[in-house]
């Protein structure tokens, strides 16, 4: 039990990224791409391509290539991001990195 705790740990550490808010369970994890449509800090949800999301005021979020936090992020920034799947249908981010302007996202 303490060998597998410093493991997750050390993976934890490794990664670089905050623990989500529900660290504690395990749901899918997906990765997407979209246009900020709206950030709600107050209410710690951001709109990308029409779907709400939660996200902790301390996830990984880079703009430009350089750290930042989800106050840089603005409507028509196209960024890409992890998330999971939590239940009843609700998604929460988990990272998010701007791809840089004149960068065209190509839907399939």
């Amino acid at each position: 039990m303490q060998l597998r705790r410093m493991i997750g740990v050390a993976l934890f550490w490794l990664a670089g990224s905050a623990v989500p808010l529900h660290a504690e369970q395990h749901y899918p994890e997906s990765i997407g791409v979209g246009e900020v449509v709206e950030v709600d800090l107050a209410a710690g949800t951001v709109i990308i391509e029409g779907y709400r999301y939660r996200y902790a005021p301390d996830i990984p979020v880079q703009v430009g290539g350089s750290p930042t936090d989800m106050s840089m992020l603005a409507p028509g920034m196209q960024i890409q991001f992890r998330f999971l799947r939590v239940p009843n249908d609700l998604r929460e981010v988990v990272e998010i990195r701007q791809i840089p302007p004149g960068v065209t996202i190509q839907r399939l």
